[in-house]
């Protein structure tokens, strides 16, 4: 009996030293901390600048009748805008509207920019009173009332498939500063 409590405290003693001795391992080497996505905030705006006019470029060499010619704006947006994006085109497509005129930045100003994660937030005004939308009809299509120039944040995020290395997320309305005049 006495042999067998002896080899109990033993056993309870090794395995209480295995328990141990993980507790007193080293910890893991420290891994370095990520690198940011951007050098500097002037570089992740650049990058957010770059993006958003490569999409106001691609906007305008849009032909509706040409499916192939969406491509160039789907590659710069992802979520939600992108199937905003393929639905609209592809409605005023199969209506036989045509697109004329272009639309101009007259104005992009970072408002948000976090180099770390590569995000950024853009003030953006866009002067449209260019581009017209026709009807297969030939009805031209009307738009609001003071919508030559667009008051816009832009929401872009990193993205490897874009050349600039970020993507549109989201274009919304703005008010505000910076104003946008026209």
């Amino acid at each position: 009996m006495r042999a067998m409590r002896w080899l109990l405290v033993a056993a309870s003693l090794g395995l209480a030293a295995v328990a141990t001795s993980g507790c007193a391992a080293s910890a893991p080497p420290e891994q370095p901390a990520p690198a940011p996505l951007f050098a500097s905030d002037e570089e992740a705006f650049a990058a957010a600048e770059a993006t958003y006019r490569a999409y106001t470029s691609a906007l305008n060499r849009v032909d509706l009748s040409d499916p192939a010619t969406f491509q160039a704006v789907y590659d710069l947006t992802v979520g939600d805008l992108n199937a905003v994006e393929r639905k609209g085109f592809s409605e005023l497509h199969a209506a036989g509207v045509t697109k004329f005129g272009h639309e101009t930045n007259t104005l992009i100003a970072r408002t948000v920019v976090d180099p770390f994660v590569g995000k950024a937030e853009l003030a953006v005004c866009n002067d449209i009173s260019d581009v017209r939308l026709v009807e297969a009809d030939g009805t031209i299509r009307a738009r609001a009332v003071g919508a030559d120039v667009l008051a816009l944040t832009v929401m872009l995020e990193p993205s490897k498939m874009s050349d600039t290395g970020m993507a549109i997320v989201r274009i919304f309305s703005r008010m505000g500063e910076p104003v946008c005049e026209g």
